[in-house]
């Protein structure tokens, strides 16, 4: 019994291939984005806030003078006075975490309506819930200030297109494959069932 080339329709199927990995990958960023404002957890200050941060590493506090929390709108200046201390605990530890300045716009996310810099950066050796702590240096209450924790959104969103990118390459490299070998199938059957007949 003569061998049949494969169907044509297995360039259908690469292409589906293709298309179902380039709609995976934009679906998974749009998800990505979407959710990236959940990477930093908000806080209204002055006052003490307790913040569960799960991963270790270096963290960082982000005063965000653009800012929506709890359905209310904040804009606030955006050069933050100098006349405040932050002090950062981890439980019930008695001892502050060091907290070490970060100069102003080095650090920096723009998600939606939020606008953020980063004032400085401190240490997650452990998981746990850490306080963080504001005051005016006068005990003011007033500007009322967003601040926000979270580590590096530079450091996320990369490592995330990192492995997006690896995975959609995976899917195309996929396609590719299937086509080549079907494309290669096709032509040497083809041939020699013409060379065959001559």
């Amino acid at each position: 019994m003569e061998a049949k080339p494969p169907s044509r329709l297995w360039y259908l199927v690469s292409i589906i291939i293709f298309v179902s990995g380039l709609s995976g990958y934009i679906v998974f960023f749009l998800h990505f984005t979407n959710k990236l404002d959940t990477h930093f957890k908000q806080g209204v200050f002055p006052g003490r806030r307790v913040f569960p941060l799960e991963k270790t590493g270096t963290h960082y506090i982000f005063y965000e003078y653009v800012s929506t929390l709890d359905g209310q709108h904040y804009s606030t200046p955006e050069k933050l006075s100098n006349d405040f201390d932050i002090q950062i605990y981890h439980s019930d530890k008695e001892k502050p975490i060091e907290l070490k300045p970060l100069e102003p716009e080095r650090i920096t996310y723009t998600i939606d309506a939020r606008k953020a810099f980063a004032i400085g950066s401190f240490e997650v050796t452990e998981p746990g819930k850490y306080a963080i702590e504001m005051k005016y240096a006068t005990n003011n209450q007033k500007p009322r200030v967003v601040l926000a924790v979270g580590q590096s959104p530079v450091v996320t969103i990369f490592v995330t297109l990192v492995i997006l990118l690896f995975l959609f390459l995976s899917v195309l490299i996929l396609a590719a494959i299937l086509m080549i070998i079907v494309y290669k199938k096709r032509k040497k059957m083809i041939h020699s069932a013409f060379c065959g007949d001559g």
